[in-house]
């Protein structure tokens, strides 16, 4: 059960949101970009973290499905991947994992 309103989702989305594009529908979502290393004090350690979105349940696009095309565009730049999983958190959030 969400603690959350729908207005308070959108808020937080809004606030840390990157540029989502999906089956030609753009929305806010927050983008979790892949890590793949990270310089410790006497050695680097890998970090195994796959590329994800976190998006308001209602702005998943209609139809949307595995290995859809998905465009992230941030303050760093234009990401390609492709949709791996979609996760209903039950809370009126959805979490995709997605590949490249």
């Amino acid at each position: 059960m969400a603690v959350e309103t729908a207005a308070d989702r959108a808020s937080f989305i809004a606030d840390f949101g990157a540029s989502v594009t999906w089956r030609a529908t753009t929305f806010l979502a927050i983008f979790d970009r892949p890590t793949s290393m990270i310089a410790g004090l006497s050695e680097v350690e890998l970090v195994n973290r796959e590329p994800s979105i976190a998006l308001v349940a209602t702005d998943l696009p209609s139809g949307a499905t595995e290995d859809d095309a998905i465009t992230v565009t941030d303050d760093f730049g234009n990401y390609s991947f492709r949709c791996k999983t979609i996760r209903p958190d039950g809370t009126g959030f959805v979490n995709v994992d997605l590949k490249v």
